[in-house]
């Protein structure tokens, strides 16, 4: 991890938690890529909640709906479906829980999405997220990015999503067929 002056900083030696000074340290920073307060801040989370919520090793739990709505898909094929967009379109923060890929969304980008085992989060729903350095293999609470918020601000297209999703479910069922 990298502080906003350059300075390299490691969390602290447990995988599982992390010391809140590190928190602190690294919020300094307009472009800090690892910790972006502004982009929790527009989902309406409170960074005294957010803080010390990952300073204790917990999720810090988002509103969703306000600067983002949550698709979750089933972890294979959510994973093929996010692989298959990165390098090709601008994706945003993704989460992969051991059972689901959650991919955030711009609002109302992936209204009337039906298909089975998935889900839209929107708003009402809370999200829980782990620090942004829980990126795999490092987990928090059986949580890990895949695709950690950034300083862009970027969100997956919930069209570029449906479309990557529909292809995996394709490749999915002519693998299934072969066999």
């Amino acid at each position: 991890m990298v502080t906003a002056d350059g300075a390299a900083l490691s969390l602290s030696c447990s995988p599982h938690l992390v010391r809140r000074t590190d928190l602190i340290n690294v919020t300094g920073g307009s472009d800090d890529r690892y910790l972006c307060l502004d982009w929790f801040g527009k989902s309406g989370a409170k960074v005294e909640e957010v803080l010390p919520a990952w300073g204790v090793g917990e999720l810090a739990h988002l509103p969703v709906g306000r600067a983002w709505d949550v698709v979750r898909l089933p972890a294979a094929d959510g994973w093929r479906a996010v692989m298959g967009l990165l390098g090709r379109v601008p994706v945003g923060p993704v989460l992969h829980t051991g059972i689901s890929v959650e991919v955030f969304v711009p609002i109302d980008s992936a209204d009337g999405w039906t298909a089975p085992r998935v889900s839209v989060l929107k708003s009402g729903d809370l999200i829980g997220v782990p620090h942004p350095s829980f990126s795999s293999p490092r987990i928090q609470r059986a949580k890990s990015w895949v695709v950690a918020p950034s300083a862009e601000h970027a969100l997956t297209s919930g069209d570029d999503l449906r479309l990557a999703y529909a292809a995996t479910r394709v490749d999915t069922r002519e693998e299934t067929c072969l066999r």
